[in-house]
């Protein structure tokens, strides 16, 4: 079999067993280049028709796989500059790979693989590589995927000895299945905002692949999105991914085949699509006693127009508190998001929630924006809320007196 047979095949596979990986793939072109094996760059999956043809048709399914997930967890923005492509590659091979075998994906033989470091992070598994050699490298040969052994003629084996074929390593330090840098269209780095940008699109899309398969029934209770939201929590802690992952389980969907998903109808696959239903409205709250600087304020607005996007609340409040409620602001569901520093006097988080009662609001969730340092105080409160309270502090965790905790702690990397 060539590639232009082989990789329908393969794709036609994630479609049908792999929800969640088909909805990431479908976001990457598949174009023919000049490398080793597989190579992404988080726009693109890049593929060396030569290689392909030397693999099983499920090898290759696990390749793409490898590289979608690559993308999933955002490695081709999160190397640290202290680190070589060759270390990155590694590390981040050994960070998901365990994760693909474990979920049933046949990877081709030589791929990076260590018990150890399953649920690592790249980033430790960086260090713990530096810190075991000395050099910036690693010994890969003790380390690898086990033999991809026999396969079914139907798909497509043509060379068994091939996946020990050490050609296939170049300058990325791992046998098949880069990752590069993400770059411009001109090639040259992005910039700080755009990787920021770029991460919030990724969680977006993360998403949106956990619901495809969360509704598919068949990735079970597969642990994708939580897996990669955690994955970062080595240097800096994406709070936003962690939020939506944790208002996952609250969101209603429709699930409807009158508008199938049109990203597989061109491969013969008609799946249904999935309408996020209206659920109410969505609160948010900023701890305006001087917890928040303007520029904290200015990242948090950009995240809370990302949830509301995802969640598509029937209109949005912000309430902006110190030691009382100072302001309040409505939204529409169509409206953007204008966050606005009010109040700077002392701490109280008991106003907002008896705001709520008070006005006889039902909110889907409400969302604590705080640096942590304050107190519920159980007298104050005229009802404990029944509603989904999420506390996103950048120091400590709210301390609750006379009263049973409520919510969860959602903690911002300083």
């Amino acid at each position: 079999m060539n590639a232009d047979q082989i990789i329908p095949k393969a794709k036609r596979r994630m479609i049908a067993n792999h929800p969640f990986h088909a909805c990431l793939l479908f976001r990457l072109r598949m174009e023919v280049a000049s490398v080793p094996s597989m190579a992404t760059d988080g726009s693109a999956i890049y593929y060396n028709p030569s290689w392909v043809e030397k693999h099983t048709v499920p090898e290759i399914e696990g390749v793409i796989a490898h590289e979608c997930m690559h993308v999933a967890y955002c490695h081709h923005l999160r190397r640290p500059k202290w680190c070589s492509l060759k270390v990155w590659n590694e590390a981040t091979d050994y960070a998901i790979n365990g994760t693909l075998i474990s979920h049933g994906f046949k990877l081709p033989a030589g791929g990076l693989y260590d018990r150890k470091y399953n649920g690592w992070s790249a980033e430790a598994i960086v260090r713990d590589l530096l810190a075991d050699q000395g050099d910036g490298g690693s010994d890969t040969q003790d380390n690898q995927t086990p033999d991809s052994g026999d396969s079914d003629a139907s798909d497509g084996q043509s060379g068994g000895d091939s996946t020990n074929d050490s050609s296939s390593n170049d300058d990325s330090g791992v046998p098949w299945g880069a990752v590069m840098d993400a770059t411009n269209d001109d090639g040259t780095a992005l910039s700080e905002a755009e990787v920021a940008q770029a991460e919030r699109e990724m969680a977006s899309t993360v998403y949106e692949a956990a619901q495809a398969e969360k509704k598919s029934g068949k990735g079970g209770d597969s642990g994708w999105l939580r897996d990669i939201t955690e994955s970062y929590k080595s240097d800096e802690l994406p709070w936003h991914q962690i939020l939506q992952d944790a208002l996952t389980d609250v969101i209603p969907f429709d699930e409807t085949f009158d508008n199938p998903d049109r990203r597989f109808v061109h491969e013969g696959m008609y799946l249904p699509s999935y309408n996020t239903l209206p659920n109410g409205k969505l609160v948010f709250v900023v701890d305006t006693s001087g917890s928040l600087t303007i520029r904290e304020l200015s990242v948090i607005n950009g995240h809370a127009q990302d949830i509301v996007d995802l969640i598509k609340p029937t209109g949005v409040i912000v309430i902006y508190c110190d030691d009382t409620v100072k302001h309040v602001d409505e939204f529409d569901q169509y409206e953007e998001l204008v966050f606005k520093p009010y109040g700077g006097g002392g701490t109280e988080f008991a106003p907002p929630f008896n705001y709520i009662e008070y006005h006889g609001i039902d909110p889907h969730a409400l969302i604590y924006f705080t640096d942590g340092w304050g107190f519920v105080w159980g007298p104050q409160l005229i009802e404990q809320p029944n509603y989904p309270v999420f506390w996103v502090t950048s120091d400590t965790k709210p301390s609750f007196h006379q009263c049973a905790e409520f919510g969860e702690v959602i903690e911002v990397a300083a």
